[in-house]
């Protein structure tokens, strides 16, 4: 996991150079694997000249992940999507440049990438707990919101379910990133997976966005709150996307959540310097062989800002 998070860190910073300079294109660490950015679609190649069993049909590339085709001259396969599926296609380089530095052969690549992907997907997990549940609605929750206030393109800003180094936080846009957490306790106390999940550091501000959800008997489940939410979606586009993030998140539409709940209230912290949070520059004191550090806090602690304090329309812009 720790080589993939650099993988990824690093290919992150290299899709950042692409989309907000005039780079056309660049090598990742892997030396068989280039990306770049057409128009708005972004593409990656893979060289495949060194696999003696290359076999283009047993690869069985899912539509959804990202078209492609072959270039039989140089002996490369090109992959693209809409930039809007930003965070899945990354996700997909991310594993095959790992693969490929496991000196895998270009057609295994391939196929363990997918099956990497595949396997996020929720079909085979175990069920989800309450508390996933909760906080699967909390994030859809904030994102019925955006929905409401700047249309489909916003599940673009939806990266937490990716599991890439973007999706540090839940929602990312250049200038604002939102972490969503939920919690039926009061006072609300929530719990923080690392340092890095509250780090603010960057040309943006970070909101932790705070759901107060209860159990109860007679309110919403899971399913009903998930098909609320794909009902607002126009895109046929996006309303695939939605879904998708979803079963990343563990959902499955084949289940009949029995768990109900009710949405309370929603409020916002903004994180800085002055937060009574492990701030990030701890991370120069940790000791190598500390591989994670996860706390609980006390948020009412927190600076709180209304909804109409906080600049969301940077959202509409996507990530």
């Amino acid at each position: 996991m720790t080589e993939l998070k650099s993988i990824a860190r690093i290919l992150h910073q290299q899709w950042r150079r692409i989309i907000e300079s005039d780079e056309s294109e660049l090598q990742t660490i892997s030396s068989k694997i280039r990306i770049g950015m057409l128009e708005d679609n972004l593409w990656a190649s893979l060289e495949y000249s060194d696999d003696e069993n290359w076999n283009v049909e047993s690869l069985q590339i899912p539509a959804g992940l990202a078209s492609f085709e072959i270039n039989e001259t140089e002996e490369i396969i090109n992959f693209s999507t809409q930039i809007d599926s930003y965070g899945l296609f990354n996700q997909f380089i991310c594993e095959l440049i790992l693969a490929v530095n496991q000196n895998k052969t270009s057609s295994e690549s391939i196929i363990y990438a997918i099956n990497q992907i595949r396997a996020k997907i929720s079909f085979g997990r175990a069920p989800m707990s309450v508390n996933q549940q909760r906080g699967l609605i909390g994030e859809i929750l904030a994102l019925e919101n955006l929905i409401d206030s700047f249309g489909d393109e916003v599940i673009s800003t939806w990266v937490g379910p990716t599991d890439s180094y973007d999706s540090i936080h839940d929602f990312v846009s250049p200038r604002l990133h939102l972490e969503i957490k939920s919690t039926s306790t009061n006072p609300p106390v929530v719990d923080i997976n690392g340092i890095e999940q509250l780090d603010w550091r960057g040309d943006f501000e970070l909101f932790l966005v705070l759901q107060n959800i209860i159990d109860t008997n007679d309110g919403t489940n899971l399913n009903e709150y998930v098909d609320r939410i794909h009902s607002k979606i126009e895109s046929g586009f996006y309303k695939e996307q939605f879904m998708l993030l979803c079963q990343f998140s563990g959902y499955n539409a084949s289940i009949s959540y029995r768990q109900r709940f009710n949405h309370m209230s929603t409020r916002f912290f903004k994180i800085n310097e002055d937060s009574q949070i492990l701030q990030p520059d701890l991370f120069s004191e940790i000791p190598r062989n500390v591989l994670n550090i996860k706390y609980s806090l006390a948020v009412n602690d927190l600076e709180e800002h209304s909804f109409e304090e906080i600049d969301f329309s940077d959202m509409s812009n996507g990530c």
